[in-house]
């Protein structure tokens, strides 16, 4: 199974250096499925991470999840073209186990009809490719990844759920407006209880959790949007720019204007 997770990192490497913004989502009963250390691999491959899409994800989350519902409801064994509710194409390859859909591997990031323009998202949207999927390239390169996330599906059944795979499934979603009251509610887990076992799982606190995955938000977006620093820290939860460029720098060795200005 590491041998197997192993390979399927790698191939998500291959298919981004091919130029394909690639990534795998999983009903919540099947990632409860995968070992920590198999789904930590995977984890980095879990949300869509072009800069147009951080920006929606950071206030229509809810949304994001409900679309993932419904395009695994749709999964065939086809390529499926859908436009996301943000107006974002993806090509749709199911991931099945024994006959039933349990994810999908999506080929993203190609602006459709209905990606917002103007205002905050106008900087972002030019992130969005502006040609057509190349579905006959998808067709040959993504099977081979959808056939072995099915093989590793096939070998996980944890018998006990795990619940640092469901809590990190979460926060990649919401972590931009982190609220622990909201986390220990959709868990139904009490605040003390919460406290006591983040850290013991994450190795962190819940704050410097959160804070990493703001970071590598800003990251991306110092890299891939035309926003200023001031904008990025904002539309990535930060409400103090200066507590944001500190952080940015203990994390990156450097600061987010010269990060920026070295690799656009």
């Amino acid at each position: 199974m590491q041998q197997l997770s192993l390979s399927i990192e790698r191939y998500f490497g291959y298919l981004l250096g091919e130029g394909l913004s690639v990534s795998a989502h999983f009903t919540p009963e099947c990632v409860l499925r995968f070992p920590k250390d198999v789904w930590t691999r995977l984890l980095p491959y879990n949300f869509h991470s072009n800069p147009y899409c951080l920006a929606v994800k950071a206030t229509e989350a809810e949304k994001c999840i409900l679309h993932q519902r419904t395009i695994i409801s749709e999964c065939t064994r086809e390529c499926l073209v859908r436009e996301c509710h943000a107006g974002v194409i993806e090509c749709i390859y199911g991931i099945f186990d024994k006959g039933s859909p349990v994810g999908y591997v999506a080929v993203s990031g190609y602006r459709g009809s209905g990606a917002r323009s103007g205002g905050d998202r106008e900087g972002l949207r030019v992130s969005l490719s502006p040609s057509e999927p190349p579905i006959s390239k998808s067709d040959t390169l993504i099977p081979p990844l959808v056939s072995m996330l099915e093989q590793l599906v096939g070998m996980c059944s944890k018998n006990e759920p795990d619940e640092y795979n469901m809590i990190s499934a979460y926060l990649a979603e919401n972590h931009t407006n982190p609220d622990f009251d909201n986390l220990c509610s959709h868990f139904s887990r009490s605040r003390s209880y919460m406290s006591h076992n983040f850290k013991k799982m994450f190795g962190t606190s819940y704050s410097e959790y959160c804070n990493a995955l703001r970071l590598e938000d800003a990251e991306r977006l110092l890299v891939g949007s035309s926003q200023s620093v001031t904008e990025i820290a904002f539309n990535t939860g930060f409400g103090d720019v200066s507590y944001f460029i500190k952080l940015f720098r203990q994390k990156y060795g450097t600061s987010p204007h010269k990060y920026k200005k070295n690799h656009q």
